[in-house]
């Protein structure tokens, strides 16, 4: 295939490593291309059609993607819109990613075959879209506090949002890598099957084949395996007891929890608890 090469030099000022743009178009983009540099893409409003590594992703309002320097990619609008973009350098991300180390998911984030994306709360939407525009809007004189804050944001952005990125298979549906690290906010699994149909918006039939063929799971135990974990990491590092433990993770029922959470790790809550801390929480 042919494409395109955009060079970091072309675009980011070296000082502050910030390219920030806001656009509705893309009638002055040459497609296919790959950049040497790094792109956060945040759509505001509309829909693109996003073609990348071969696959076809369809991006919606509130939709925050990462494009990585080796994506081969194209872009367009197949309704109105308008997006910002926010170009940074390789050596801003490398950095970055070795004070992250080794228990980030540098791989996955760098060598999946789909680069990493999430659909944000409108909510959530609205804060990102002032944190990218005050860093368009600080004085150009001030590029130390400029490159600080852009380290900043996204030291946030990478935690917050790729960490729990499905390492997805290649025929895996985007929608559905989406929706599953979606399911693992604690706001989300709490809420349980509810959160899980409001966030697909697929039909319960949907889910249970698609969890099937390409996680080998059903929703409800990929659901259970979330709380599970909340579950276990409160036991651990908490002196809370074990009911409110059950309920904070979305448990209505205790004799359930402690059912589930036996089959799952051989003992019991209070067992795992003090084995793992037997002199309790100080």
């Amino acid at each position: 295939m042919d494409f395109y090469t955009e060079e970091a030099t072309h675009f980011i000022d070296p000082n502050t490593e910030i390219h920030y743009a806001i656009h509705t178009s893309y009638k002055d983009s040459r497609f296919p291309h790959i950049h040497d540099f790094y792109e956060l893409m945040l759509i505001l409003k509309g829909t693109q059609l996003l073609t990348i590594n071969g696959k076809n992703i369809f991006l919606k309002e509130s939709c925050l993607s990462l494009i990585r320097p080796t994506d081969i990619h194209s872009k367009k609008y197949i309704e109105p819109g308008m997006h910002i973009n926010l170009a940074f350098p390789q050596k801003t991300t490398d950095e970055l990613l070795h004070y992250l180390g080794e228990g980030f998911p540098r791989e996955e984030l760098l060598h999946a075959k789909i680069p990493p994306y999430v659909i944000l709360s409108h909510t959530e939407k609205n804060i990102i879209q002032n944190r990218l525009e005050e860093l368009n809007l600080q004085e150009v004189s001030k590029q130390n506090f400029v490159r600080t804050h852009l380290r900043i944001l996204l030291f946030e952005l990478f935690i917050k949002y790729f960490t729990n990125q499905v390492q997805q298979d290649d025929n895996m549906p985007p929608w559905l890598t989406s929706v599953n690290n979606e399911m693992k906010k604690k706001e989300n699994f709490s809420r349980g099957l509810p959160a899980l149909l409001e966030i697909s918006q697929k039909s319960h039939a949907v889910l249970c084949r698609s969890f099937k063929k390409y996680l080998h799971s059903t929703p409800i135990n990929f659901i259970n395996e979330q709380r599970l974990n909340y579950a276990a990491n409160l036991l651990m590092h908490s002196d809370l007891a074990i009911l409110d433990i059950c309920l904070d993770a979305g448990f209505e029922n205790l004799s359930h929890f402690y059912h589930i959470f036996k089959k799952t790790y051989s003992t019991t809550p209070a067992e795992y608890r003090h084995s793992r801390n037997p002199t309790e929480l100080m």
